[in-house]
């Protein structure tokens, strides 16, 4: 690739990861609603073209792309000890997805785009829905279960009843009673609720994931179309016996 091409995958890493940062900085507090559709679309093109960078360009280039499009933390975050730690996390073990997509480059005897990124691509989800359960982390203020458990979230749960039952008044009686009942773990709660978002993404992002995949793999071969890489074949050494 030619540097102008390497600078405008990167813009596209960089501009999508931070412009995802961004709408969800618009969200914090969080709820158990997690993201947007928004979000969600630009989640899946951010992985898409990440992982086009895992494979077309080097492990440290990769790490700074991460760093950059996780700067978005320092606008929302009154820590910024923790906006910083967010993002040097991040690029950090950005490090081990891209070693094991190289790795599996250089091991391959054919080479696929989805393959290579199954190797990696996990990880990096991990990595990615950790330092999403340390963005909520709820530093300033106190966390109730209103917060975790929004009366639009619970409407929604409540639609999928066969039966008509009063919204208002059972949202109001569960939060009472989850308080009345928990009273003496609230203290508790943050960290419960940065473990259950932690989970929660990291299952979505097994959908988003393979969609991010499939965005990675449908650019690469718009790439291959358009000449601006090529796979090319080389001999591999291997031993072998025989008789002298």
């Amino acid at each position: 690739m030619k540097l102008w091409q390497k600078l405008m995958l990167s813009a596209l890493v960089v501009a999508s990861g931070g412009y995802f940062w961004f709408l969800l900085g618009g969200a914090y507090p969080p709820t158990l609603e997690l993201i947007s559709s928004l979000s969600a679309v630009v989640l899946v093109f951010f992985l898409g073209m990440l992982g086009l960078a895992f494979i077309l360009l080097e492990k440290n280039i990769s790490a700074l792309l991460v760093l950059l499009s996780a700067s978005p933390t320092l606008l929302f975050l009154g820590d910024k000890y923790l906006a910083l730690g967010i993002m040097l996390w991040s690029a950090t073990l950005s490090f081990v997805p891209a070693h094991r997509i190289k790795k599996e480059i250089k091991s391959r005897m054919i080479f696929s785009v989805g393959e290579m990124l199954h190797k990696g691509m996990p990880v990096f989800l991990t990595i990615m829905a950790l330092s999403l359960a340390a963005f909520f982390y709820p530093q300033l203020e106190a966390i109730t279960f209103q917060d975790v458990i929004p009366e639009s979230f619970f409407e929604k749960v409540l639609a999928f009843l066969p039966f008509e039952v009063p919204e208002d008044a059972l949202y109001q009686t569960s939060i009472d009673l989850l308080q009345e009942r928990f009273r003496s773990y609230e203290r508790y709660l943050p960290v419960v609720f940065v473990f259950v978002v932690f989970a929660a993404f990291r299952t979505l992002f097994i959908l988003l994931g393979w969609i991010g995949i499939a965005i990675s793999w449908l650019a690469f071969k718009i790439l291959l179309y358009a000449s601006v890489v090529k796979i090319s074949t080389r001999p591999m050494p291997q031993e072998y016996i025989e008789f002298k």
